[in-house]
């Protein structure tokens, strides 16, 4: 299976803007899921919900590129993929855990 698929979502009833939205992201999708896989994967059992992912995606890659909403579906995508799942909840979200799959392809993507 591959993390980098050129593919973005939006769900089912997306208005205009949200559609646009995909359509925009959907060239560099596959790129930042994979970045957000190993997030996640080097979170451990703690996890990170779409928040603390996308803060962390800042520190790291120093840019903001969409901002959280860019990054959150990225995970849903992960989840559906079966990369990642929801873990614990902290302050009322889903924090997410690499599957033994998505820490494997972190590890063999270093």
């Amino acid at each position: 299976m591959s993390v980098e698929i050129q593919t973005a979502q939006a769900h089912h009833g997306a208005g205009e803007t949200e559609t646009a939205a995909r359509d925009r992201v959907a060239p560099v999708a596959g790129k930042l899921r994979a970045q957000v896989l190993m997030l996640v994967a080097d979170a451990g059992e703690a996890g990170l919900t779409a928040t603390e992912a996308y803060e962390l995606y800042v520190v790291l890659h120093g840019e903001r590129r969409g901002g959280l909403y860019s990054l959150a579906p990225r995970l849903s995508e992960l989840e559906r993929q079966g990369w990642v799942y929801k873990g614990s909840v902290r302050d009322d979200r889903a924090a997410y855990v690499a599957t033994p799959a998505g820490l494997a392809w972190a590890e063999a993507a270093k």
